[in-house]
């Protein structure tokens, strides 16, 4: 037996994150894809650097900035969702991180990084061109896009059974009595 050593192998290392697959991630300062339990190099699944160490770093600049861009953007919708107090802060932070970046590499649409999300296939990919509607910023950088969870304080039986599917794949008809003050 003999190790085939390729250009073309790619290094793994163990996925210790709770990303989601096919992500990229910025891990110990370098950027990643999660593949299952391991992490790729991104460069090694998609080739980004070209010749030029200037237009490499700028390369892996943009994708760096839309990941925090996504966890920011994340982070946001989580927080209208819970009804969280923080929420405008979040979408402060979540503007702040989207005009550094249109300002140094103008639109999401039209960004090398978005594009090189797309190649890649990154699930959040959507998200971000959602950032943008032809050339303009979303609504959720100046306000709400997300209901919070409505509470439901006497509900029906109906109501029950609609939270209860919305909480587990299965029924549960004791919980769901108990919910909607009924029996079994």
């Amino acid at each position: 037996y003999q190790e085939v050593k390729s250009k073309d192998n790619i290094s793994y290392v163990s996925n210790n994150t709770d990303e989601r697959e096919g992500s990229l991630i910025v891990e110990n300062g370098k950027i990643m894809v999660v593949k299952g339990d391991v992490l790729a190099p991104a460069d090694q699944v998609k080739k980004y650097s070209v010749k030029s160490e200037k237009e490499t770093a700028n390369r892996e600049d943009q994708i760096k900035r839309l990941i925090e861009i996504r966890k920011a953007y994340g982070k946001t919708i989580d927080a209208e969702r819970a009804d969280h107090p923080e929420t405008e802060a979040y979408r402060k932070e979540l503007k702040a991180k989207y005009d550094s970046f249109v300002k140094e590499y103008g639109s999401l649409e039209e960004s090398w990084g978005r594009k090189y999300f797309k190649k890649i296939d990154d699930p959040s990919g959507p998200l971000l061109q959602a950032l943008e509607y032809n050339g303009e910023a979303a609504g959720v950088f100046t306000k709400r896009t997300v209901r919070s969870v409505r509470k439901i304080e006497n509900p029906s039986i109906r109501d029950a059974f609609v939270e209860a599917r919305n909480n587990a794949v299965g029924v549960d008809l004791e919980a769901i009595a108990e919910r909607s003050s009924k029996t079994v």
